[in-house]
């Protein structure tokens, strides 16, 4: 029985039999292997788009000169400046004089205030002071305080000093009254301080109010 080489097996078959069977056999397609060629032909593949190279103009950072240091100052030339004015406490003690004590009051002066001060105090006959006076008795305590002596009586004072003019009054001056029975200290202005009577006290009248009779003038 003759068998013909495409019945007989691979490996019955000549080498030169085999080899041209080996070619058939790769040469032959795969059906899976088409299968899968013709899927991969037909997938589309993905390409990542590479990104344009833009070019970039360079960036120009100005750049500040480096600070130099400032020039040390220069002192200064003095300035001819015009002397300075003297403080006006200065220019006040120059004007004014030193300050000198006041001197004291005269004596009339001090026999007014003296007297002054007594208002109010009650009059009792024959008293000098300091608490109740008579009138003389306070025409020779107010002296007294300015360092004059006078009599306790009105017509041994009226004796006591120089006499003046009505016109001429002068604060400090003694005040008589007719018959010589009272007597007051002036204190200017037309009046008098005097101790009037029993039951009043130390008080200022007009000099014209009891009878004028006279002035006198201590101490001259």
């Amino acid at each position: 029985m003759v068998t013909s080489a495409a019945a007989r097996p691979l490996h019955a078959l000549a080498p030169a039999d085999a080899a041209s069977a080996g070619a058939l056999t790769a040469t032959a397609p795969n059906p899976m292997e088409a299968d899968m060629v013709a899927l991969v032909a037909a997938t589309p593949v993905a390409v990542a788009a590479v990104p344009a190279v833009v070019p970039v103009a360079p960036v120009v950072v100005p750049v500040a000169p480096a600070a130099r240091p400032a020039p040390a100052p220069q002192a200064a030339a003095p300035a001819h400046r015009a002397p300075s004015a003297p403080p006006a406490s200065l220019h006040l003690a120059a004007a004014q004089p030193p300050a000198v004590a006041a001197p004291p009051l005269p004596a009339a002066a001090r026999a007014v205030e003296a007297a002054l001060k007594e208002l109010g105090k009650p009059y009792r006959y024959g008293a000098l002071g300091p608490s109740t006076f008579d009138c003389s008795g306070l025409t020779k305590f107010a002296y007294g305080a300015a360092g004059i002596s006078l009599p306790h009586s009105a017509a041994a004072q009226y004796q006591s000093g120089h006499r003046v003019n009505r016109n001429q009054l002068q604060p400090g001056d003694l005040i008589f009254w007719r018959g010589l029975g009272h007597v007051g200290l002036y204190i200017g202005n037309g009046k008098m301080v005097h101790a009037p009577r029993t039951g009043e006290v130390v008080t200022v009248i007009s000099i014209d109010q009891g009878g004028y009779l006279g002035a006198v003038r201590p101490g001259t």
